[in-house]
């Protein structure tokens, strides 16, 4: 089912220049997505991604220290699996950080001195401190 072209342009990479934010570049339907956090929240957005026809299951990865809902996730979605959320964001164009909000900040302490330049980093936590 094709998307409508307001929705296909919903999702940006967003940076903050001299003048405020500014778009650095569009996310493309042929990125590769990493998930960090599988649960409710981060297989909610694969499934909604998936369905919506904005990216196939073979441009997914995630990765969760609940072992059976990742592999849950694997079997139900086709999506890949891996340990580590560094292996999950290397070669990522975009990086979702789907976890607790109190483990923002040691999930971006872990993987932040491995993201590559030009890569997207996207919190879905809310409340974050």
């Amino acid at each position: 089912m094709p998307l409508p072209g307001y929705l296909s342009s919903l999702v940006w990479g967003v940076g903050v220049g001299d003048d405020g934010p500014e778009v650095s570049r569009r996310v493309n339907t042929t990125d590769r997505i990493a998930f960090l956090g599988t649960g409710a929240m981060g297989g909610a957005w694969m499934r909604g991604l998936i369905a919506a026809g904005l990216t196939r299951p073979d441009q997914l990865v995630g990765s969760d220290p609940d072992r059976d809902r990742l592999v849950a996730l694997v079997e139900e979605l086709g999506i890949s699996a891996v340990e580590s959320n560094v292996t999950a964001a290397a070669g990522a164009q975009v990086v979702v950080l789907a976890v607790k909000p109190w483990l923002v900040v040691p999930v971006m302490e872990e993987i932040g001195p491995h993201l590559a330049d030009g890569q997207i980093v996207v919190s879905i936590a809310a409340g974050v401190p």
